[in-house]
């Protein structure tokens, strides 16, 4: 169970509850907004105003599927501000673990994101919380 201090109280993270009527605790869990990309370009469309961050992850595929190999954290103000410039050919945000395994995004606007892994034998997932 998570705890948070206020005023010197320990409260329960799960009973501080946001405006928007999410708890503290559920907000802190990753959700996976997207099934995956294995191989080449794909674009998807993330409300961004639900999240705080976003994680990007790079494993193996099809086999050990679930192996992560690299990930980064990036915050959403990094990811709007980033809509202004022109991105990268390989993503603008980047979980690098060798030539052969890595993946990266870039945000389009418009809460459109487009990702990609480097090749079929490497799987990205992203993830926000």
């Amino acid at each position: 169970m998570s705890f948070i201090k206020l005023f010197g109280n320990k409260i329960r993270a799960k009973d501080v509850v946001y405006k928007n009527g999410k708890s503290l605790d559920d907000t802190r869990e990753w959700k996976k907004v997207d099934v995956g990309n294995a191989g080449g370009f794909k674009t998807i469309t993330v409300d961004l105003s639900q999240y705080s961050e976003l994680l990007l992850t790079v494993g193996t595929y099809p086999i050990n599927a679930n192996r992560i190999l690299a990930s980064t954290v990036i915050p959403i103000s990094a990811v709007i501000n980033q809509a202004s410039s022109s991105g990268d050919g390989n993503g603008h945000f980047q979980a690098y673990y060798s030539s052969t395994y890595w993946a990266g995004f870039n945000y389009l606007g418009n809460n459109q994101i487009q990702y990609r892994s480097s090749s079929s034998s490497t799987i990205a997932f992203l993830w926000a919380r």
